[in-house]
């Protein structure tokens, strides 16, 4: 299994919004965002692991991923995610 998906499904699951705290509420919600994009790659990658299908709809996945303002990205579009 690659090492991104290995620390991916490692991530601990108990840990809670409250204890991720930014410099202000902007930096607070974009790491709240970022703890949303990693539970709903543990699904896809943990449905990819325990499953026989070539494919996993990966929806969740795609609408957790934001832009810096915490927009979400529109699919079809061509973005430099940094």
């Amino acid at each position: 299994m690659p090492h991104f998906v290995t620390k991916i499904l490692s991530f601990p699951e108990n840990l809670k919004k409250e204890d991720f705290k930014g410099k202000d509420d902007k930096k607070t919600n974009q790491i709240h965002s970022g703890l949303l994009l990693i539970a709903e790659l543990k699904k896809v990658f943990g449905r990819m692991a325990i499953g026989n299908k070539k494919y996993v709809e990966p929806g969740g996945v795609l609408k957790a991923i934001v832009d810096e303002n915490l927009k979400p990205i529109q699919i079809g579009e061509e973005y430099d995610i940094t």
